[in-house]
Formats: C-alpha cells, sequence, structure tokens
C-alpha cells in the first residue's frame, strides 16, 4: 500500500453550488455554507474540475480539514481510486476475515468458495476465522473450514451474531478486520475498492484528517435457491405466477432490502440520510473497536447500529461505499421474511435507550410539525400562515444572492416532505394508534386515509405494507420488553416510536437552542485573511450547528468564513430511498 495518491471527492446528491461555487448548500442535515475564493478554489480541485499545483489534488493539513468538515456535512462524498493490484496484496496481509455463524455450513462453504474465486485460488487468501456460534452439527462446519483452510473457533453457548464477531475479534493480531455474515457471498472487486478508503487515511496529516475506522459495501440481495426457482417461473409461467406470494415477495426484497442502503455513498452518522449500515459486511480498524469493547453483547439485534453510534460519537469516521457490492441471501419463506422484520423493530427499543435522542420513527423541524398539527386539527389556514411565517423567517437569515426564492424551496420543500413522512408514518411505525384512531373517531379515518395515500404515492404495495406493520409490531413490542425490564428508562425507550424535531437527531427544544446559542458564539476564520476579522460574508447552516467541531486552533478552517447568522433547522429529514440493483462486491 505505497501508493498514497489523495482521494477522489464527488458532492452528495442533492447538493448545489451557487455563487460561483462559493455558496455550497445541501447535505444531511441541510446546510448553508459560504466559502472563501481559496476554499472555492480547494473544492473545485477535490471534484476535479481545476488543476492542482504541483500535481497534488489536496494535500495541507488545512485543506483536508475543509474536506474532511464538508464531509462530516453530509454535502461531500469521498470516491477514492480502488486499490491498485500490488497495494491489495499489502492489504491482504493485514486483513483478518470473521464470519459468525449458528447452523448454516452450507452459507459459509458458498462464502468461503466466492472468497476463493475472487482470489483465483482454491485457498483462501487471508487469515479466515469461523466463529461457531454453537451449532447443532460442529464438525460439518469444520469440514468445509478445513476444506477451505479456515479456522474454526467453537462456544459451548450462542450468544447471538455480535458476540460471535467479538469472540472472534479477541483472535485478531492484523490491523484490520472483515466481518462477513454466513449468508453472504462476495466477487473480486469489493475489497479493492473498500480498502481504498483505508489508503486514504494514511495520507491524513495531522489529527485533523479523517480518521476512518469502517467501511460498509453495499448489500444487495441475492437470493436463495427456492426464491430464484420462483422468479423464474415468474418469466415463463407468466402472470398467474406473478401473482404468488413468494414472487412478490422476491420482488419486493430486490427493490426494498431493509440491508441496501441505496446507490449514493456517504459518511455514517445518527440521524442523517445515512443512520447505519448492516454488519453483514464491514471493513474495520481493529484497535478502533476493541477501544469500545467491541459489539455489545446485551443487544441480540441492533447491535451493529450501535457499535458504529458508538464509533462516530468517539470521533471515529464510518463511510458507507455503495461501489464495493456483497449479496446477502434472501429468507426463502414468508414467515421467515416477516419474523426478520419483527426482529429487526425489536431493536429499536434498546438502541433507544442507549442513545438517547439518536433514534426517532421521523424527525421533522418544529415549524413543520406546528404548521401539519394545526392542518390535523381543523386549521388549515392557520397551518399555512405558519409555513409562510416559516419561510419568511429563513429569508431574513439566509445570506444569499436570492434570499426568499431561496427560502421558498428550501422551507417549502421541509414542510412538503415533513407531511409526507408524518403521514407515512401513520401506516409504519404508529400504525396501532391509528387503527385504534380510525375505529373511534372521523378524523382517525381521515388520518388513516392520509396514510395509505401517502404509502400509494410511495409505491408500497401490499407487501410493503406488510412489511411496515412486521416492524413496528416488533418496534412496540421492544419497547414493552425494554420498559419492562427497566422501569426507569421508560422515557428513553419511548424514544422509539416518539417524533423527533430538528433536522438532525432528535433533540428537546432546550438542547437545540444551546446548541444554536453554542454556534453562534464562535466564528471561523479563512486561512490566509492573516488573523484579520473583518469580515463580512457568514456561513448559515440551516439544519444544524457546528457543536460537534473543535474549538481554539480547530477552529480555523480554510474557506470558511466568520459565522454572524442564526442557525436553525428548517426542513425534516429526508427520506430515504431504495434503489433497484444487483451486482456483486
Amino acid at each position: 500500500m505505497a501508493d498514497l495518491r489523495a482521494p477522489q471527492w464527488a458532492l452528495a446528491p442533492g447538493v448545489r453550488r451557487v455563487e460561483c461555487g462559493r455558496v455550497v448548500i445541501g447535505g444531511s442535515p441541510m446546510t448553508i455554507m459560504r466559502l472563501t475564493e481559496a476554499g472555492a478554489a480547494v473544492l473545485d480541485r477535490a471534484l476535479g474540475r481545476a488543476a492542482s499545483p504541483g500535481g497534488a489534488p489536496v494535500a495541507s493539513v488545512a485543506e483536508r480539514a475543509l474536506l474532511a468538515r464538508l464531509e462530516r456535512r453530509g454535502m461531500l462524498v469521498a470516491t477514492p481510486v480502488a486499490l491498485s493490484p500490488d497495494e491489495l496484496g499489502g492489504l491482504l496481509g493485514e486483513l483478518t476475515v470473521v464470519v459468525p455463524v449458528r447452523d448454516d455450513a452450507d452459507g459459509v462453504a458458498a462464502l468461503l468458495a466466492s472468497a476463493s474465486l475472487a482470489a483465483g485460488s482454491n485457498r483462501l487468501p487471508m487469515r479466515t476465522l469461523i466463529v461457531d456460534d454453537a451449532s447443532t452439527d460442529p464438525q460439518r462446519l469444520a469440514r468445509v473450514a478445513e476444506r477451505f483452510g479456515a479456522e474454526v473457533i467453537r462456544c459451548d453457548r450462542s450468544g447471538g451474531p455480535g458476540a460471535a464477531r467479538t469472540i472472534g475479534l479477541a483472535a485478531v493480531t492484523t490491523p484490520w478486520v472483515a466481518f462477513l455474515d454466513a449468508d453472504t457471498t462476495v466477487a473480486t472487486g469489493w475489497l479493492a475498492t473498500a480498502g481504498a478508503h483505508l489508503r486514504d487515511d494514511r495520507v491524513s496529516t495531522g489529527s485533523t484528517g479523517p480518521r476512518i475506522a469502517l467501511v460498509a459495501p453495499r448489500v444487495t440481495p441475492g437470493v436463495s435457491h427456492g426464491v430464484d426457482r420462483l422468479i423464474r417461473d415468474r418469466m415463463v409461467e407468466g402472470r398467474r405466477t406473478a401473482r404468488s406470494p413468494m414472487a412478490k415477495l422476491a420482488a419486493y426484497e430486490r427493490a426494498h432490502s431493509p440491508l441496501d442502503l441505496g446507490a449514493d455513498g456517504g459518511t455514517i452518522t445518527a440521524g442523517t440520510r445515512l443512520s447505519y449500515a448492516p454488519s453483514a459486511a464491514w471493513l474495520v480498524r481493529v484497535d478502533a473497536i476493541r477501544r469500545l469493547g467491541g459489539f455489545d453483547a446485551g443487544l441480540r439485534y441492533g447491535e451493529d447500529v450501535d457499535l458504529i453510534w458508538r464509533l462516530v460519537d468517539a470521533g471515529w469516521v464510518a463511510r458507507y461505499d455503495p461501489r464495493s457490492r456483497v449479496k446477502h441471501r434472501v429468507r426463502p419463506t414468508l414467515a421467515g421474511w416477516a419474523e426478520q422484520r419483527f426482529r429487526y423493530g425489536t431493536s429499536a427499543a434498546p438502541l433507544a435507550v442507549r442513545h438517547p435522542g439518536a433514534l426517532s420513527p421521523v424527525v421533522v423541524s418544529p415549524w413543520s410539525a406546528a404548521a401539519w398539527g394545526l392542518v390535523v386539527v381543523g386549521h388549515p389556514l392557520a397551518g399555512l400562515a405558519v409555513a409562510a411565517g416559516s419561510t419568511g423567517v429563513l429569508a431574513r437569515r439566509l445570506d444569499v444572492a436570492d434570499p426568499a426564492a431561496e427560502a421558498l424551496r428550501l422551507a417549502g420543500r421541509g414542510t412538503l416532505l415533513a407531511g409526507f413522512q408524518l403521514a407515512r408514518a401513520l401506516i409504519r411505525p404508529w400504525w396501532p394508534v391509528t387503527v385504534v384512531a380510525a375505529c373511534r373517531w372521523r378524523r382517525g379515518r381521515v388520518l388513516a386515509a392520509a396514510g395509505l395515500a401517502a404509502s400509494a404515492i410511495h409505491g408500497r404495495s401490499v407487501v410493503a405494507i406488510a412489511d411496515d406493520v412486521a416492524y413496528s409490531t416488533g418496534v412496540w413490542w421492544g419497547v414493552a420488553v425494554e420498559v419492562r425490564r427497566r422501569p426507569s428508562a421508560v422515557v428513553a425507550a419511548l424514544g422509539a416510536v416518539v417524533p423527533g424535531f430538528g433536522g438532525g437527531p432528535a433533540r428537546s427544544g432546550d438542547a437545540l437552542v444551546k446548541r444554536l446559542r453554542s454556534a453562534l458564539g464562535r466564528g471561523e476564520r479563512a486561512v490566509g485573511d492573516r488573523g484579520s476579522d473583518n469580515n463580512d460574508d457568514d456561513t448559515t447552516s440551516t439544519g444544524g450547528s457546528s457543536a460537534d467541531e473543535p474549538t481554539g486552533d480547530g477552529a480555523q478552517r480554510l474557506g470558511l468564513k466568520k459565522q454572524r447568522r442564526s442557525e436553525r433547522p428548517i426542513a425534516s429529514k429526508p427520506t430515504e430511498k431504495k434503489n433497484d440493483g444487483g451486482g456483486s462486491w
């Protein structure tokens, strides 16, 4: 891994640059940032839109600090060039694969065969540990491991996938570990793409550069034999088979798998467009997760979300790169599929207790919540007035060429998106309340109809609604179990079903105001101003503050002018869109 080429970058989806590239609008949560000419030039070079002095795209600490901050704001996506064969060979010597498994020897065989095939060998090119989580037939698993040259760590009692990964982690002696589930398969290229982010970390200079702890590839559904046969039958037999439940499930899973985060990459942070990445396939820095104690053994589900959030809270960077792909086997039966969705839902309450304020079923701005609340109680004109008022307030705070038009675009889109989210929430997380309300009140039936309409607009089929119901039933079950287990944590557990307010992770109003005041009390000078504060340009954030940024010397960021105006969330949390697409890593 001697090649230290700097990473390539791309603007995140929905991000715009106006006023000759000096104003950047977008991110997650929505933010408006004004750059100096020097900062805009750095961004141009990073995006490949301008020549780089001396042929080095982005090299200095100050330049990398600017790009790192834009990445944390969800405005930039790192797209480093894939590793060369020599670099990949070096990474294989620094990597151990850990596979947790229980009673799935066939899945392990398929995974190891795909890994060997990708390497062009009959044996695995890196050390591979199979953690047997108390399988009923350990000898069969041992034979599979021996065939491919893998090692087996046997557990006498089943502790779940998180505990099994932590046991495997304890035996790792390399700086990097790849966690792969037994129901995944890989192909040539996934590691060269994901591993390129590790090279990016090596060219970082000082504490201001990215500290990459985790890279997650895109996990696309790979069907089992039974489902694959149904898909082929669907093509041959036509309409009758296409209407069969399993055929519909297979088609739905390909388009809406909860493990497939879509075609848009970026950093992973709670409360943003990319709030998690499934641990079905991870490339992780060993010392980073060891410092945090590995996966939480107390979580049977959601342990991957918990670990990512703890890594990010500790100052590490987690990235999702959809150019790197693996395949994940789909549950072959309707019952197994519904149980999987239910189990996913049960993780919400324990996560809400462990990470207060980081998890809500829907996050909207206070303005949007007030506007739609007035509409629901029968005062649509008052709701319209609140929405118009939010647009006017935002226009006065924006420092762009046409603040009125920009405010109308941002606030209007945010209010409409919030309404759609709230309507969808009536069918997904809040469906038990919606059913009770629809049975007792006329207005409840109207709300239920609005929720169904929102689902129909979003293209939600009967299978999709079944998915919503199964997952949400698990959420409410998890809340009940968590409250019974920890009565003192009832408020935190309810965070899994209570809406949040703000552009990012859910926060109370007081906490949000505190963050905004903290941001307003800090200025950021552009490198090259020679200490002068006589600067009239602004940086305005519309969806979050700078409270997570370092102060003191770390607050001098290249290209960011002194911030003097208010910051406030103006838009609801973006709706995540699932994208079609297959492929392998």
